[in-house]
């Protein structure tokens, strides 16, 4: 299953990058000063971000898949689910609707809430994963045995967790301040440009780092539990001490 999901996310990753080479190319170099042209989409532009769509929802799917292992409740499936696909769906529909507008001002202007919709969805997609999953890994404290080595991958699983979904959060919120900031300027499209890569770099380092965890969980030191004996009390004139005879023996001895 791993494996059909790298292979997939890489071809799309390399068709994306690629397609966003030649978006580059198309409009800095080719077309480099034609006002026309760099006022209006292409199906190139199209493809680019529809491509960058479909790798967020297959990341997506992948981070729901590892918290039905932790959770196994069927409303937190569904809900990401419907998130998800939600998501994707609405941005590949208002990429494709950019080609049949004139200019990218009447796009934004004419298009501007599936925008704002998509931006949102992806705020509550991405903080509500990261939220379940940090809230579930936490409560598995409770319910198997404490020991060195389970709170050891429990915090790097929580640490992990916290940060790639405080991180994609962060992104998705400088979109969506763009977008409101500057209704009619396609600064938001370079945080989504990012937000791609940062799906794709999240579920690659959750696969490598399972060979570091779990290395980590068999080098965690284990607390001896061994109870605590206490030595039998000797006679006082048998006492002493690291430094020579006891306090006691010396009074033993004087009274002798």
């Amino acid at each position: 299953m791993n494996c059909v999901q790298v292979a997939l996310l890489l071809a799309l990753e390399t068709i994306h990058v690629a397609l966003s080479i030649w978006l580059i190319d198309y409009y800095l170099v080719e077309n480099y000063g034609n006002i026309q042209v760099l006022q209006s989409a292409t199906w190139l532009t199209t493809a680019t971000f529809v491509t960058g769509f479909l790798i967020d929802l297959l990341v997506y799917f992948y981070f729901m898949w590892r918290i039905w292992i932790f959770a196994e409740k069927l409303w937190i499936v569904v809900f990401m689910g419907f998130i998800g696909i939600s998501r994707s769906a609405i941005g590949i529909a208002a990429a494709f609707l950019s080609v049949f507008r004139p200019t990218w001002v009447s796009y934004l202007v004419n298009d501007k809430d599936l925008i704002l919709i998509s931006n949102s969805l992806f705020i509550v997609g991405d903080v509500f994963s990261a939220a379940i999953m940090a809230f579930h890994l936490n409560k598995s404290r409770e319910s198997i045995l404490s020991s060195a080595r389970t709170d050891t991958l429990l915090n790097r699983l929580l640490t992990f967790a916290v940060a790639a979904g405080s991180l994609t959060v962060l992104v998705d919120i400088i979109a969506l301040i763009f977008t409101l900031a500057e209704p009619v300027s396609l600064g938001f499209t370079g945080p989504v440009l990012i937000q791609t890569r940062l799906y794709a770099n999240s579920l690659l380092a959750s696969l490598n780092l399972r060979k570091t965890n779990a290395q980590a969980f068999e080098n965690a030191v284990e607390l001896s539990t061994l109870p605590i004996q206490f030595a039998h009390q000797n006679e006082p004139s048998e006492v002493s001490t690291e430094t020579g005879r006891g306090t006691f023996s010396r009074k033993v001895r004087s009274a002798r």
